[in-house]
């Protein structure tokens, strides 16, 4: 095999709980992640050596700074092959979005160069390295729809998930960095998670579509929404928007700027985005999609 391509899907946080800052900085989380269809691709080509990236967008870092560079440096350094890879990565995802499309290219990455050089990594190591890569790698690398994440993000158990989400996501037309938001984050911000257990948490989803078909409004919950929006106060107005609109559930996906509705048909999801883009006429990043 000399090249192979791979789809590198998006996620939503239906629920992002902080629960403490830790010693070393970061942040406890319990979160919802949910893979959705928005996908890059990535083209994975055998070379020589080395690594090359190339890219259709320009905000996306073609060096060292690239998560798939590190990647690959962290799979030459552990797993040692002969041979290198020029790796072409179409974008869709919306670039710091809050969507993970960064963590998703990286672990995407992962399990392309290993059936590309048939590499003797194993679930553990990949997973071990994902933690290294950053905190929502890890969820890319797990085959499920959906997992409740724990630590920094990185210790998931999958959940199940029979229902299938649509979404309308809009993101703002600047990005936002992850470490920009938990740099205005305060304790206030967050409560204590005695307030809500691991248990009903998980159970999230079901209660999410049996609300949704009730037309009954739901209530999710990201302690980094008020954050984002001292970072970037225009995000308020897309969430006031999508109320004005009788979306029953809408939130921030992780530390934004992609805000997202929550419908349960294709076709109450591109009415919705219909009204939103009549609305938002200047924003071009209107995405219609669902649940992987």
């Amino acid at each position: 095999m000399k090249s192979l391509t791979i789809t590198s899907p998006a996620k939503v946080n239906l629920h992002l709980e902080v629960l403490k800052k830790r010693a070393d900085g970061y942040h406890e989380l319990l979160t919802i992640f949910h893979r959705i269809s928005l996908a890059d691709t990535l083209t994975l080509q055998k070379k020589p050596a080395g690594i090359t990236i190339q890219t259709n967008h320009p905000g996306v870092p073609t060096g060292h700074r690239n998560m798939i560079w590190k990647a690959f440096e962290m799979v030459k350094k552990d797993f040692p092959f002969e041979g290198g890879v020029t790796v072409r990565l179409k974008k869709r995802i919306p670039v710091a979005g809050g969507l993970g499309g960064g963590s998703s290219n990286a672990a995407s990455f992962l399990l392309g160069l290993k059936r590309l050089y048939r590499l003797p990594l194993t679930q553990k190591a990949l997973l071990k390295m994902g933690a290294r890569l950053g905190a929502d790698v890890n969820f890319f690398l797990l085959n499920t729809r959906q997992a409740l994440g724990e630590g920094a993000g990185e210790r998931l158990k999958s959940l199940s998930c029979q229902k299938r989400f649509w979404f309308v996501l809009v993101t703002m037309p600047k990005a936002l960095s992850t470490a920009r938001v938990y740099s205005v984050l305060q304790p206030a911000d967050y409560r204590e998670p005695s307030l809500t257990k691991k248990i009903q948490i998980a159970k999230l989803p079901h209660g999410l579509s049996k609300y949704l078909l009730a037309q009954k409004q739901v209530s999710l919950r990201n302690d980094l929404q008020a954050a984002s929006i001292r970072c970037y106060p225009a995000l308020s107005r897309v969430l006031k928007l999508f109320d004005s609109l009788n979306v029953k559930a809408r939130l921030i996906s992780g530390s934004g700027p992609s805000v997202f509705g929550v419908t349960t048909s294709k076709n109450k999801a591109a009415e919705l985005a219909k009204q939103i883009r009549k609305s938002l006429r200047t924003y071009k990043q209107i995405i219609v999609c669902h649940s992987l």
